[in-house]
């Protein structure tokens, strides 16, 4: 994860934790093994010197609980799928001819349904079902090039990025989420599920102090940005015929935006833009 940090709020010693960034957030993903003479980090260490991966996790953070890390390791050792493909990865004799596949979730695949491993990714053996391979899918190459980005449109993002938040890896939105119906999930509608507070059933989200704050700051950048990509595909939609009559309205004396404001033109945007817009229109 790449971004602008308001690094006077995080590093404060005073007053409560708070993740704010500036412009936008992106995402990234590097090789499989690291570089010469560089040690493993990051997924590099679910498949690198993995006997001695927790003294490389200590290494990058002395203040970790070593028993904790333990635990956690384990969890995702037993539940995972991604670290279960990373894991297998590691095993493999051939691993300079391999390559990772990272893939999108299915388009008929329930939301609410955990992935397994063989459905999150794939190793291949050099370009091996490559003509297989989704716009949407990542190809890992082992040693060296540069980080790839992750389009903000693809589920594996989170699970990935939040392995403490989401142990079994479960998928976060992606543009083929779909609810219990059928009916295409919004970005927005997907994260407040996420984050509702349920009586009688703790969340670990929730509960998940500080990387919560990353986490809701990071999703509602990708709410955000899901928004700015409808209106500038929709330019077509949203522009002249929504506006017919508007001026004749305003030059006729009417500023009751209720009246003014097309009931199509409300529907298209967001709360925010529609009070930009209730804003403008009530001029002198």
């Amino acid at each position: 994860m790449r971004v602008n940090l308001d690094e006077s709020l995080t590093t404060g010693t005073h007053g409560i934790y708070t993740f704010r960034a500036h412009g936008s957030i992106y995402h990234s993903i590097g090789s499989l093994l690291p570089n010469e003479n560089c040690r493993p980090r990051y997924m590099q260490m679910w498949i690198v010197d993995t006997d001695h991966d927790i003294d490389n996790r200590l290494h990058e953070n002395p203040e970790l609980r070593r028993e904790l890390l333990l635990k956690i390791q384990n969890i995702l050792d037993q539940h995972n799928p991604f670290v279960h493909v990373f894991r297998q990865i590691g095993k493999c004799q051939d691993i300079t001819n391999c390559r990772l596949i990272i893939r999108q979730q299915k388009p008929n695949e329930h939301q609410y349904s955990l992935p397994t491993t063989s459905q999150v990714a794939a190793v291949i053996v050099d370009n091996e079902f490559q003509e297989t391979l989704s716009s949407r899918d990542i190809t890992l190459q082992v040693i060296g090039g540069n980080l790839i980005s992750i389009q903000d449109v693809v589920g594996y993002y989170d699970p990935m990025q939040y392995p403490l938040l989401l142990p079994y890896g479960t998928y976060g939105w992606e543009i083929n989420s779909r609810n219990i119906n059928g009916t295409r999930l919004t970005c927005l509608n997907y994260y407040a599920y996420m984050l509702q507070i349920r009586e009688n059933s703790p969340s670990l989200l929730l509960r998940g102090g500080r990387i919560l704050q990353q986490y809701v700051v990071d999703n509602y950048v990708k709410i955000k940005t899901q928004r700015l990509r409808w209106i500038r595909s929709n330019q077509r939609d949203i522009r002249s015929e929504l506006y017919q009559g508007l001026q004749d309205c305003l030059h006729g004396g009417e500023n009751n935006a209720e009246k003014l404001v097309p009931e199509s033109f409300c529907h298209h945007l967001s709360v925010e833009a529609q009070v930009i817009c209730t804003n403008n229109i009530k001029m002198p």
